[in-house]
């Protein structure tokens, strides 16, 4: 299984993006807690286009385009899926980041999906009232839902959405591999 999947880790990664992620495979820890309710992709993408268009401080380029660049998206390969890949995005940012790699990776025959993390996407001063376990439930619910879809799943994320991902495939020993871009992991380098 470690073989296969470092093999898969390898293949998602080839000509798939410009700055190549650290990739980490595998895990060994048991999943040890509960499963959280399982949210349909379509319902989390329609939740976050709802609290955009009641929340969002609209800059100018056009409500519709703000919303399309900030929006959980979806790629979908031609066929049945190889596997399910789930990218979440860092602080500040939005499921944007991965429209190239998306893209690329549904090419190949991935079924890919982001998320849009809550505090995200409206105003600034949302991700004061954003909780931690409001993140981890976000990238749970939808680890669940891909899983019922696709039965192998990579999990990749930017920066703190690496650091959510890393978490999530700690308590979950049948996540295949990780795409990590920019992690933020402590470094007992001196030039760190």
């Amino acid at each position: 299984m470690r073989r296969a999947a470092l093999l898969l880790a390898a293949a998602l990664t080839m000509g798939c993006a410009a700055q190549t992620p650290a990739v980490v495979v595998g895990t060994s820890a048991a999943s040890a807690s509960a499963r959280s309710r399982t949210v349909s992709f379509e319902t989390h993408r329609r939740d976050a286009l709802d609290g955009m268009e009641r929340r969002r401080a609209f800059q100018g380029s056009g409500p519709a385009r703000e919303l399309a660049w900030n929006a959980p998206m979806e790629w979908r390969p031609r066929g049945r899926p190889r596997a399910g890949v789930l990218l979440v995005h860092g602080l500040g940012d939005s499921p944007w980041t991965f429209r190239d790699i998306g893209a690329a990776l549904a090419a190949r025959g991935y079924l890919v999906r982001t998320v849009l993390l809550p505090g995200h996407g409206t105003r600034p001063e949302d991700l004061l009232d954003v909780t931690l376990e409001e993140w981890r439930r976000v990238v749970e619910a939808q680890t669940d839902a891909l899983r019922s879809e696709v039965g192998l799943i990579v999990l990749g994320g930017f920066s703190t959405g690496a650091n959510l991902i890393v978490e999530q495939a700690y308590r979950n020993d049948d996540v295949a591999g990780l795409l990590l871009f920019s992690p933020a992991f402590r470094s007992d380098s001196a030039y760190a």
